[in-house]
């Protein structure tokens, strides 16, 4: 019995042969063909947003901490949470590691951020903590200066 091999019965070349073909056809046409497969963006001055400036950029353009409250402050941090939370679509089960990630971004994005702990009353539970944001016009400003210009909503 002999043994056949398959790619010279079919191309009638060895794979040898095939490995030098394929060399030479990369080398001599492989840049006209197409667009490369890797396009670099052009070179920017400011940084690219991820999730979270995303959604902190969307508080920004609507003027909403909260849905539909405005820019009233201060804000209870386990309501920035949920918000937080929900928006990004994370994992609810580890809300209190979502929680503190939020905490170190938003000490990122936002110059001028205090965390505030006031007491609510005992029917609520006693101590709460709150986010207390600079003016809405401040923290666009300190967006834009890290991040470049924008289009925000008209007041």
């Amino acid at each position: 019995m002999q043994i056949i091999n398959i790619q010279e019965a079919v191309l009638g070349i060895s794979l040898e042969q095939e490995s030098k073909l394929l060399t030479w056809l990369m080398q001599r046409h492989c840049h006209r063909v197409g667009a490369p497969m890797y396009i670099p963006s052009p070179p920017s001055d400011y940084p690219t947003m991820g999730a979270v400036e995303e959604w902190w950029r969307g508080k920004l353009a609507t003027g909403d901490l909260l849905p539909g409250r405005g820019w009233i402050t201060p804000v209870v941090t386990h309501d920035m949470a949920v918000d937080y939370t929900k928006a990004l679509g994370l994992d609810s089960l580890n809300f209190r590691g979502n929680a503190i990630s939020l905490g170190y971004c938003l000490a990122q994005l936002v110059p001028g951020l205090a965390v505030i702990t006031a007491t609510a009353g005992r029917a609520v539970g006693g101590r709460a903590r709150f986010y207390r944001f600079p003016a809405l016009a401040t923290c666009r400003a300190n967006f834009e200066a890290v991040y470049g210009p924008q289009l925000w909503r008209e007041e």
